[in-house]
Parts: C-alpha cells; sequence; structure tokens
C-alpha cells in the first residue's frame, strides 16, 4: 500500500493507506523524506528479532523491528543507553514473564511484556 503524509501531536509522519489494516508508520526529516530506521545492538527480549531506534513524544526509545507483530518496546536514557532494569524485578512478580522499562507522561516505569493480559506496572523512582 501506498505511504501518505500524516499529522500527529508530535508534527507530521509517514502512515500507511490501508490503515487500519495496515498500521505501519515511518519518521520523516524537515524534507519530508523517511528517516532511516537505526538498527540497535539489541534484540527484542520477546521475539529475538532486531531492535530499532525510533524517537517518540517521550525521547528515543527501541521498538521491535517486527512490529506491528511483536508490539516490545524498550525506554533508553538521553544517551540513548538501556535503562538497566531494577535488581530483582528482571522477571514479573505476577505472571514471571520479562519486564521492561518504558517511558510514559509521568516518567519511567517498569512494565511486564505479558501486557495484556498481565497487568503488572511499578513506577520507578528518578536517579541522580
Amino acid at each position: 500500500a501506498d505511504m501518505l503524509i500524516k499529522w500527529g501531536r508530535n508534527g507530521k509522519f509517514l502512515a500507511c493507506s490501508a490503515y487500519p489494516a495496515c498500521r505501519k508508520t515511518f519518521n520523516i526529516d524537515k524534507d519530508g523524506n523517511k528517516e532511516k530506521e537505526l538498527e540497535s545492538d539489541y534484540t527484542c527480549p520477546n521475539c529475538s528479532a532486531p531492535m530499532i531506534i525510533k524517537s517518540g513524544r517521550f525521547g528515543k526509545f527501541l521498538a521491535c523491528s517486527t512490529f506491528p507483530k511483536c508490539k516490545t518496546s524498550l525506554a533508553l536514557d538521553k544517551e540513548g543507553k538501556l535503562i538497566p532494569l531494577p535488581l530483582g524485578y528482571e522477571k514479573c512478580p505476577e505472571c514471571g514473564k520479562n519486564t521492561v522499562i518504558k517511558s510514559g507522561p509521568r516518567g519511567r516505569f517498569l512494565a511486564c511484556t505479558g501486557f495484556p493480559p498481565c497487568r503488572f506496572s511499578m513506577n520507578i523512582k528518578k536517579t541522580k
């Protein structure tokens, strides 16, 4: 399907014209060209596919390259490094799946990769 330029709260982006069946989107630069997806050294903790670096409204993050099939995303710090998990919380205390750090409007939080149906999440205090 063709890609269309759309407007969102973060500016212009490319979106698949077959939405909602196709949910593929790309960031675009100031000239309207598709930004190159930046590869990372990380693999998806859920499906083992390569992760790519993307920009969102809460900063840069890692996204699974198989999106929308796998919707896993991981928060990055200001230097673009993966934020380490709090000690003792590598696995979800409710269902046993892996946990990941995400960024949201109220800051970073720990979330279960089993969402949904597992709804475990926990706020993370900022450290200096």
